[in-house]
């Protein structure tokens, strides 16, 4: 065979090896399924006092991707008070997996970091020092309903902005009708009781729509206003 042929022989032998490597790239690429941003009212003391969006994303390989932002202003006779979040979580196979905030609590700045480490989880906050918790089950972004058996239970709540741990009782109240945009869904009721002490409804896609509680001593009630889908989705490098 002469120099030729030999080199002709190997480039095309490199030029397949290299198209197999790329298409083998593309195929573990998770592609997205679903995706789509919702907007909700937050009222607090019955007034409306602030909109929140959930922007979510669902892959072919099973990992969710959500995007949460929200703003809530409340006025009172003296002060006002003023509360901003901005965070982003992953879960995979129905299990929280990361999650990465920043918020401003009444002028007061919060950040935190939350990845999954040997044996857990690694919390870091605004203070820097990272530490270590066994589990995150649910965070008080309450975006998707929880996996739980029939059952329910205690489970390890994470506040999003401040990443503290609460261990909560979860119980399963059942289904319940919910007028939801002008339209009437039936949607899974929990409540979780303990520290938090909140009432959560999720739809058939397992999406919040409606969430009852107290902050801070106010009665505060976030409700579902619209469903947009996305019309350009994120690949799965993005997330």
């Amino acid at each position: 065979m002469t120099r030729r042929w030999i080199c002709r022989v190997l480039g095309l032998t490199f030029a397949g090896l290299l198209f197999c490597d790329v298409q083998r790239l593309a195929a573990a690429e998770p592609t997205v399924v679903s995706a789509e941003t919702r907007t909700y009212y937050i009222a607090v003391d019955g007034k409306n006092s602030g909109q929140s969006t959930l922007t979510i994303t669902r892959f072919s390989d099973g990992s969710e991707a959500v995007s949460a932002d929200a703003k809530v202003t409340v006025r009172w006779t003296v002060f006002t008070y003023v509360y901003e979040f901005h965070g982003k979580e992953q879960w995979r196979e129905g299990r929280f997996a990361q999650l990465e905030s920043r918020a401003v609590d009444g002028g007061k700045q919060l950040s935190l970091s939350v990845k999954r480490a040997d044996g857990g989880f690694s919390v870091t906050t605004a203070k820097g020092r990272p530490t270590s918790v066994p589990d995150v089950q649910f965070t008080t972004n309450y975006w998707r309903e929880p996996t739980v058996g029939d059952d329910a239970g205690t489970i390890t709540v994470l506040d999003a902005d401040n990443g503290k741990l609460y261990d909560e009782k979860l119980e399963r109240v059942g289904q319940r009708e919910l007028m939801i945009g002008g339209q009437r869904i039936i949607a899974n009721a929990y409540r979780l009781k303990g520290k938090l002490d909140v009432e959560l409804w999720f739809d058939a896609q397992g999406f919040l729509v409606r969430q009852v509680g107290e902050e801070d001593g106010h009665p505060t009630e976030v409700r579902l206003a619209s469903v947009q889908q996305t019309a350009k989705a994120p690949s799965g490098k993005e997330r």
